[in-house]
């Protein structure tokens, strides 16, 4: 074997060793450090919120209501339907805008166009 063989052969020798250290050493700390680059905030943890109880509002009731014909026709979406003879039952029957006469009882005296109670 002569010498200018067996520098080519040693070059080869010389570029897979360096090829080797590339493979094994740097590429797996360049995989690392570029891990921590991806992450920077890796040990930052954010602060909590304070969880607070939800609390439904509670409707009092009022001591003075409206009642009457206006008070339901101006609360309603649709008041032209209490006038309607086939309106569903869901509706009401209109019982309760029937005033009765308080000296003889079951005697109907009248409509209740607006009424407060109490």
């Amino acid at each position: 074997m002569n010498i200018r063989a067996y520098l080519s052969l040693s070059g080869r020798r010389q570029a897979l060793f360096s090829l080797f250290i590339i493979v094994v050493l740097i590429l797996p700390t360049a995989y690392l450090f570029s891990q921590q680059a991806l992450q920077p905030d890796a040990q930052f943890t954010a602060p909590k919120r304070e969880t607070r109880v939800i609390q439904k509002k509670v409707e009092k009731e009022t001591l003075v209501t409206p009642d009457g014909i206006l008070t339901k026709a101006y609360q309603s979406k649709k008041p032209w339907e209490m006038l309607s003879p086939f309106a569903p039952s869901s509706y009401g029957s209109g019982e309760e805008m029937i005033s009765e006469d308080p000296d003889a009882l079951g005697q109907q005296d009248g409509l209740i166009i607006f009424g407060i109670q109490w």
